[in-house]
């Protein structure tokens, strides 16, 4: 099992799993532009999932990132899921609507999302 630590890069980490990663459904919280979750939904783009779904509150947030995706690999499947995670009702509805989208499949879920506080 590879070792990582503090410096590894999401290149480093998708190009030792990506046969892990291609054929995959992912589902990435907290992806909007230039933040961890962005970077890492577009490493993983490089090695062929079958879906990237960024959830996210607004679609501004997330069409930067679907366009990188689609800049790195035309062919992958990438869509916005809208949600606010500090409001329950947007949560059971982003769900059904991943499920609905994924045929009820998401292999895996990134938490990238965080909240700041003043």
């Amino acid at each position: 099992m590879p070792a990582f630590n503090g410096t590894a890069t999401s290149e480093e980490v998708v190009d030792t799993f990506s046969s892990e990663v291609t054929g995959r459904t992912f589902v990435i919280t907290g992806a909007s532009e230039q933040t961890i979750g962005s970077s890492m939904a577009i490493t993983l783009a490089r090695a062929s999932p079958k879906h990237i779904l960024i959830a996210s509150r607004t679609p501004a947030r997330a069409d930067s990132v679907i366009a990188a995706i689609q800049k790195v690999n035309p062919t992958a499947k990438a869509s916005f899921i809208q949600v606010d995670l500090s409001d329950h009702q947007t949560v059971r509805r982003a769900a059904r609507e991943i499920l609905d989208a994924t045929s009820s499949r998401i292999d895996v879920l990134i938490n990238s999302a965080g909240v700041a506080a003043p």
